[in-house]
C-alpha cells in the first residue's frame, strides 16, 4: 500500500504542515539568533512586541519567543515521539500475547488493562510525577506507562481476528513456533493499524505534555516547551498576547496536522 493512493485533501495538508514544522525545528540551530534559555538584556528587551528584531516578540526575561517556540518544539516532539514509540512496542507485545493465547490468560491481562484505563491518564500522570519527580526522562516514562493500554486493546482485537485466518492456521499446522507466528505473520499485519493509531495518539501526547508543563510538573524552567511557555505568558494576557499566542498556534498546527494525517491513513487501511 502506498500513501500516494490517499485522495484525502486533509491528509496532504496535514503532511505538508507537519513536514514544514519538523523542518523548522530540525534546522532551528541555523535559524535562531538568540539562545532560547538565556536572558537577553531584560532591562531593555523585556516584553517587546513582535518586530523585525524579535519576530515573535520577547518574554518577561527578554528571551526571544521565536527561538523558544522552535527549541520548545524539539522538546515537545521528542517527548511525544518517544512516548508513542515505547507505548506501541509495549502495547503491541502485550496485546499480541493476550489475543493469540486467549482463554484465562487473555481474561487476566485484559482485566488489568481495564483497571488501568479506569483512571484518567492525566490523573495517573500527575500522581506519578508528584511521587517520582519531574524532568524529560521521567515525563517520558510516566506517559509511556499510562499510554500503552489503548494500543494493547487495539492489537488484541486485531490478533483475535487474524488468528482465525487460513494463513495463520496453516502456520500453526506446519508446526511453526509461537514467537515466529506472532513476529513474522501477525505483527506485520497489525503494523498499519498501530501506526495510524500512534499518529493520532501523538497529538494527544503533545496536548497532555503541554498540560502537565502548564501546571508546572512537566518540563521545568528555564528549558522551553510549548506548555511551559503558555504558563509563562498567562499572567500577561491580554496585553502581552504574543507570549502565549505563538506556542499555542504551534500546538494547534501540530496536533491538527497529526490528526489529518491519521484520518488519511485510516482511509488507506480501510
Amino acid at each position: 500500500m502506498s500513501i500516494f493512493k490517499i485522495q484525502s485533501f486533509q491528509f496532504w495538508v496535514g503532511l505538508s504542515v507537519l513536514c514544514l514544522i519538523i523542518l523548522f525545528i530540525s534546522f532551528s540551530s541555523f535559524i535562531i539568533k538568540y539562545d532560547p534559555d538565556v536572558q537577553n538584556n531584560p532591562a531593555e528587551n523585556r516584553l517587546k512586541k513582535p518586530s523585525w528584531k524579535f519576530c515573535f516578540g520577547t518574554d518577561k526575561f527578554g528571551r526571544d519567543v521565536f527561538s523558544r517556540v522552535l527549541y520548545g518544539g524539539r522538546i515537545s516532539l521528542l517527548i511525544a515521539v518517544s512516548v508513542v514509540l515505547f507505548s506501541a512496542i509495549i502495547g503491541s507485545f502485550y496485546g499480541a500475547i493476550s489475543g493469540y493465547f486467549g482463554g484465562w490468560l487473555d481474561q487476566i491481562l485484559m482485566r488489568f488493562v481495564d483497571l488501568l484505563l479506569s483512571f484518567p491518564i492525566i490523573f495517573l500522570a500527575i500522581t506519578c510525577m508528584a511521587l517520582f519527580g519531574s524532568g524529560h526522562l521521567m515525563l517520558i516514562i510516566v506517559l509511556t506507562l499510562t499510554s500503552w493500554m489503548d494500543v494493547a486493546r487495539l492489537v488484541r482485537a486485531e490478533v483475535l481476528s487474524l488468528k482465525q485466518r487460513p494463513f495463520i492456521l496453516k502456520a500453526k499446522g506446519a508446526g511453526l513456533k509461537t514467537s515466529r507466528i506472532i513476529g513474522r505473520h501477525l505483527m506485520p499485519n497489525v503494523f498499519l493499524t498501530v501506526f495510524t493509531f500512534s499518529i493520532i495518539r501523538m497529538a494527544d501526547i503533545i496536548l497532555i505534555e503541554s498540560a502537565l508543563s502548564f501546571i508546572g510538573i512537566g518540563t521545568q524552567p528555564p528549558t522551553a516547551s510549548w506548555g511551559s511557555m503558555i504558563n509563562d505568558g498567562k499572567s500577561y494576557l491580554p496585553f502581552e498576547w504574543w507570549i502565549t499566542f505563538f506556542p499555542g498556534i504551534a500546538i494547534l498546527c501540530t496536533t491538527m496536522s497529526l490528526n489529518f494525517i491519521g484520518h488519511g491513513l485510516k482511509t488507506l487501511r480501510e
